[in-house]
């Protein structure tokens, strides 16, 4: 630990997905290794808890620990510290029969269909130095007549300031996309003339629309800088219980 690379060593339970704990396990930076006492399985529409120290705890003990924080409104909890999983499985508003596919040869057709609305949507990076952060980049198409939406690409690079218009018009142009919505949340007046010079280089018939920051409507969507994302993810919410997002084969997990 005293010799370089220098490393940093944290210890402790799992905590909500904002916590700064959190931050460093999902980061590629950082190596993390959780150790459950158990976990939970969904059987028949039934969750079951399986002990994986039954040295230290029985199947049975745990089970009776998740009814107790059931009834005692503690449940989340109980999956921080026992199973090292922010959020009970019970309580989740996102199932994994929501997330639908299609085959390529539907996103062919979703391609070229003149009924098709095809648009691309750009997160650019909002730190000072746009490359030590992610820029999101997502190809959506709406099919009025299917009353469906499908999420055709999903990309998440590290790109300098310059390259994230001209990354977006790539994404865009490999979709068939004319419409380019960008965010703008702290580089107004650089972000928005880096595009426009990028869809004015190449010649295209791009449109291109300006996204500026939103605030978090009143509600319960917790603390910290991801409570605004779980409200967004909140509105779209509806529509994937509904079955009508799908996602291209190359999204699958």
């Amino acid at each position: 630990l005293w010799f370089p690379p220098y490393r940093v060593l944290f210890n402790g339970a799992e905590l909500p997905h904002d916590a700064f704990l959190m931050n460093l396990m999902s980061s590629t930076e950082w190596k993390s290794v959780c150790t459950p006492l158990g976990k939970a399985e969904e059987v028949d529409g039934k969750i079951i808890y399986t002990s994986l120290r039954p040295s230290r705890l029985s199947s049975e003990q745990l089970t009776a620990q998740a009814e107790a924080a059931r009834k005692g409104r503690y449940l989340d909890t109980f999956y921080r510290e026992k199973l090292c999983i922010p959020t009970a499985r019970e309580n989740a508003c996102w199932t994994a029969d929501m997330f639908q596919y299609i085959t390529h040869l539907e996103d062919k057709r979703l391609h070229t269909d003149p009924s098709v609305i095809r648009f691309v949507i750009v997160d650019p990076s909002k730190s000072a130095s746009q490359q030590s952060d992610l820029t999101g980049i997502i190809s959506v198409a709406v099919d009025p007549k299917k009353n469906a939406i499908y999420i055709r690409r999903a990309v998440a690079e590290h790109l300098k300031s310059a390259d994230v218009a001209k990354r977006a018009i790539e994404v865009a142009v490999e979709s068939n996309a004319q419409i380019v919505f960008v965010e703008i949340i702290g580089q107004h007046g650089v972000v928005d003339e880096n595009f426009t010079n990028a869809v004015t280089k190449r010649g295209m018939p791009i449109q291109l629309f300006w996204l500026h920051q939103g605030h978090t409507p009143k509600g319960d969507y917790g603390t910290g800088n991801d409570a605004i994302k779980r409200w967004r993810a909140q509105q779209i919410l509806p529509y994937y219980q509904d079955g009508e997002v799908w996602h291209h084969p190359d999204l699958r997990e």
